[in-house]
């Protein structure tokens, strides 16, 4: 389900989106980002996961947005549940247009077979990578879920 881009934008001009994000570790112990190819975050890497479509359940759209990005078909059984967030983005697809944005966000240990399955399904990544934890070159907001990941024990 595509939106017609006038729609979207009186979308997010005026609304809370409700989304879903995937915070992906391997058995090293690194979390899966993406490199953006579109606002918000542009030339960032950070997580997996957008919009919810009206109608769709959590665990739908956890589904669909991981297949679409990452090409995986995940076990929503592996699920962990990590926290909901108030994202606030001053440039969203459409320029000069703030979003706020509240991702129900997940994490999700790979399997080494899982790991290997993962590949860059669709346009809005030009990479994908692992990262340490502690690497300084994480977005603030990632840096917030690792915190959280570690207060929870499931990093």
């Amino acid at each position: 389900m595509h939106l017609k881009p006038e729609t979207y934008k009186q979308i997010i001009t005026n609304s809370i989106v409700s989304s879903v994000d995937v915070i992906f570790v391997n058995g090293d112990g690194k979390i899966l980002l993406g490199l953006r190819n579109n606002e918000p975050l542009k030339w960032v890497y950070y997580i997996p996961g957008g919009m919810r479509y009206k109608g769709e359940t959590i665990e739908e759209g956890v589904r669909r947005k991981m297949k679409e990005e990452l090409g995986i078909d995940i076990d929503v059984g592996k699920l962990i549940f990590l926290g909901v967030y108030d994202d606030i983005f001053e440039n969203w697809y459409f320029e000069g247009v703030k979003a706020h944005s509240c991702p129900i966000t997940y994490v999700y240990h790979l399997s080494e077979d899982e790991e290997k399955s993962v590949w860059i399904a669709d346009i809005r990544n030009s990479d994908i990578k692992f990262f340490d934890l502690d690497d300084p070159t994480l977005h603030e907001m990632v840096k917030i879920r690792v915190r959280d990941m570690r207060e929870k024990g499931i990093a």
